[in-house]
C-alpha cells in the first residue's frame, strides 16, 4: 500500500509541478516587475504532501541558488545553497517551493533551481509548525584557508586608539603639481567635483592630473608609457612577474614622491592578486603578458597599522610609470579613547553575515584603519579579511561588515 500511495504520490507531483522559472534567467528584468506579475499570477496551493508520512527530496541543479524568506525575489535571502545539495520540499507553489535544507534552514526556493531525486525523507522538524528561518539564523562564520597569514599575538594584544580623522593635505597637492606635470601647466577642468590640469611643458607631453574634491586625492597619468596617444602605439607586454617589477617601480615612484611614500608594499594586496588569478602557472602567464602593472605601498601609523585606501597606487610598463593615486590627506588620531581590536573569531562572524557563499575562505587577515563601513572621515580600528571572493573590512567599533564585491556570487 506504501509503494502504491508513493508512486501515485510522485505521478501527482509531477504533474502539478510549480512552473519553471530559473533564477539566472529573470536577472534581466527588474524586480518591481517580478514583483508585480507575481502579486497578480501566484496563488498558494495546497501542500501536496502534508499528509504523507515522507516527503520528497531535492537536488540543487543550479550554481546561484538561494533561499529566500518570501516567495517573491528581491532583498529576502536567508542563505545560499550549494549545487548539489539536498532539500527536503515541505510545500509548493506556483514559483517556490518551501524546502527544509540540510542545514536545519526552512525557506523559499526559485523551484526550477532544483530537481527531484526520487527519494522521500522524514524531516526531524514538525512541518505543520514549521518556521522561516532568519538570515542570522543562517549566518556562518567566514572560514580560514589552511594557510592563511595572520598578524601575531603581540599585535592583537595591544591597545589602539579608535578612530583617526582624515583632512585634506592641500599643501602637499600644490607641491606634486609640478612635480608631476613640470613647470608650465594649466588648469582644464574645474567642476563641483574634480579639478584637471594638463601639462604644458614640451618635455613632459600628455601629463595629466585629476584631483577629487571630495578627499583631496590626486591621480596622475602619464599617457606616453601605456601607448593611448590617438592609438599609434600599443605598449609592450611586461614580460615579468609583479615580484620583479615591484623594486623598480618602488625606486621609480621614491624619485617623484620621496622614499617614505613607496616603503611599504601592500602584503595584502599581493595576496589579493595571487589569489584572483587562481593558481600561480595562471599568475606567471598572465602578469608576464600585461602591459602595466599595479603595484600598492601602505601609510601606516607609529604603532604599524595601515591606513586602507591610505596609500599609494603605482602602476608601471615596460617604459616607465604610466599612473599614479596618491592619498593627498592627513591623518590624526581623534579623542583619547583607545581599545584592543575585537577577536578574529568575532570578525570572521560579522563578515559571514553579509557572506552568501559558501565556498569564500580567508587568506590574509589583518588590522587596518579604515572608513568603508564609516563612510566619512572617521577611519576606525577594523579587520581586513582578503578572501577568494572579495576583500571584507569588519569595523571593530561598530561590529559590522562591508566587501568590495557582490557577496552573493
Amino acid at each position: 500500500m506504501k509503494k502504491a500511495f508513493a508512486t501515485l504520490l510522485t505521478a501527482t507531483f509531477l504533474l502539478t509541478s510549480c512552473t519553471a522559472v530559473n533564477e539566472s534567467t529573470v536577472s534581466s528584468v527588474s524586480e518591481t516587475e517580478i514583483s508585480s506579475s507575481e502579486t497578480t499570477t501566484t496563488v498558494e496551493t495546497t501542500a501536496l504532501f502534508e499528509k504523507a508520512d515522507q516527503y520528497p527530496v531535492y537536488k540543487v541543479v543550479i550554481k546561484g541558488a538561494f533561499l529566500r524568506s518570501e516567495k517573491e525575489y528581491g532583498e529576502n535571502i536567508i542563505a545560499g545553497l550549494q549545487e548539489g545539495s539536498e532539500v527536503i520540499v515541505l510545500k509548493e507553489y506556483d514559483l517556490f517551493s518551501l524546502v527544509y535544507t540540510q542545514d536545519g534552514l526552512i525557506g523559499y526556493v526559485d523551484c526550477s533551481n532544483i530537481q527531484p531525486t526520487g527519494e522521500y525523507k522524514n524531516p526531524d522538524i514538525d512541518p505543520s509548525s514549521a518556521k522561516i528561518s532568519s538570515r542570522d539564523d543562517a549566518a556562518k562564520a567566514l572560514e580560514m584557508d589552511s594557510n592563511v597569514i595572520l598578524p601575531d599575538d603581540t599585535v592583537l594584544n595591544q591597545s589602539y586608539p579608535v578612530t583617526l580623522v582624515r583632512s585634506k593635505d592641500s599643501d602637499y597637492q600644490q607641491k606634486l603639481l609640478p612635480v608631476l606635470l613640470g613647470n608650465d601647466y594649466k588648469k582644464t577642468v574645474d567642476s563641483d567635483d574634480q579639478i584637471q590640469c594638463e601639462s604644458t611643458d614640451p618635455s613632459m607631453p600628455y601629463r595629466y592630473v585629476w584631483i577629487t574634491k571630495a578627499n583631496g586625492n590626486l591621480w596622475f597619468y602619464d599617457a606616453m608609457v601605456t601607448g593611448e596617444r590617438g592609438g599609434e602605439y600599443k605598449a609592450p607586454s611586461m614580460n615579468m612577474t609583479p615580484e620583479e617589477s615591484l623594486p623598480i617601480a618602488q625606486k621609480k615612484a621614491a624619485e617623484i614622491l620621496g622614499e617614505e611614500r613607496v616603503a611599504i608594499p601592500s602584503q595584502s594586496y599581493i595576496k589579493h592578486v595571487h589569489i584572483s588569478y587562481g593558481d600561480e602557472a595562471t599568475y606567471k602567464r598572465a602578469t608576464r603578458e600585461d602591459y602595466v602593472h599595479m603595484h600598492l605601498f601602505e601609510r601606516q601609523t607609529e604603532k604599524g597599522i595601515n591606513i586602507l585606501d591610505g596609500g599609494t597606487k603605482v602602476r608601471i610598463g615596460v617604459n616607465g610609470i604610466s599612473d599614479l593615486e596618491i592619498d593627498c590627506s592627513k591623518y590624526e588620531i581623534k579623542g583619547s579613547a583607545s581599545a584592543k581590536p575585537i577577536s578574529l573569531d568575532e570578525a570572521l562572524k560579522a563578515a559571514g553575515k553579509i557572506c552568501y557563499n559558501n565556498s569564500t575562505k580567508v587568506f590574509y587577515a589583518e588590522l587596518v584603519y579604515s572608513n568603508r563601513v564609516s563612510g566619512n572621515d572617521n577611519f576606525n580600528l577594523s579587520w581586513y579579511l582578503v578572501t577568494n571572493k572579495g576583500n571584507y573590512v569588519v569595523d571593530c567599533v561598530s561590529k559590522t561588515a562591508v566587501c568590495d564585491v557582490d557577496t552573493y556570487g
